[in-house]
């Protein structure tokens, strides 16, 4: 079952892998299969259901998948990053889903005030701000947990000799175009980024609080 669900996911077929990947976790558990097998199928499980845009199930297979792994040491140095990474990346898909539906509703709600008032320019309307604590949420995160070249939630944020932190990808891909700083114009090497870790723990306690 999970050779056909690997075979599914790499087609995009992603509602098939998840119905292949679902019924092979049954079958393991009830066969009592190894720990590092059924991690990996829910781990796989995981992306499939995110690339389903099913974020809270995908959530829930890769913190199952970083269950199995704490149980056994191998796994744990072997697969526990990556399993994280998984993780973190359909938290902040997540997040990106409500702040899009916040934002649409939003521009719903604007557009038809304005209607209202354009139709009704014979009466004083007022309007009083009435997000709720979570809209307000989506609308204030902290502009430092942005990358400056992608504009969006840093995964694995890195910081350059100069202080500035970028996500590791976009900063990556800049250097190997063009081996300079994109703020000092200074030159920039791969091997002078450094992991922010810090800057990593606080965007995943954000998500964490927020994404649920």
């Amino acid at each position: 079952m999970k050779e056909k669900g690997n075979a599914c996911f790499a087609k995009h077929k992603y509602s098939a892998a998840i119905d292949f990947y679902t019924e092979a976790i049954v079958l393991l558990y009830v066969a009592s299969s190894s720990i590092s097998l059924s991690m990996s199928t829910h781990y796989l499980l995981g992306k499939s259901l995110c690339q389903n845009s099913e974020y809270t199930a995908g959530i829930d297979a890769f913190q199952a998948a970083l269950a199995l792994a704490a149980q056994s040491s191998q796994l744990k140095v072997s697969f526990e990053q990556e399993v994280l990474a998984g993780l973190r990346q359909a938290r902040k898909l997540k997040w990106q889903a409500a702040h899009d539906i916040q934002t649409s509703r939003h521009e719903r709600v604007t557009a038809l005030f304005h209607d209202i008032v354009h139709q009704s320019r014979t009466h004083q309307l007022h309007c009083a701000n009435t997000s709720s604590p979570q809209t307000k949420a989506y609308n204030l995160v902290p502009e430092y947990f942005l990358c400056p070249i992608g504009m969006d939630i840093m995964e694995d944020p890195v910081t350059t000799p100069n202080g500035v932190s970028y996500d590791r990808k976009w900063i990556e891909a800049h250097v190997a175009r063009s081996q300079i700083d994109p703020l000092t114009r200074e030159s920039l090497r791969a091997s002078q980024l450094r992991p922010n870790v810090s800057l990593r723990h606080a965007i995943e306690d954000f998500l964490t609080k927020y994404v649920r």
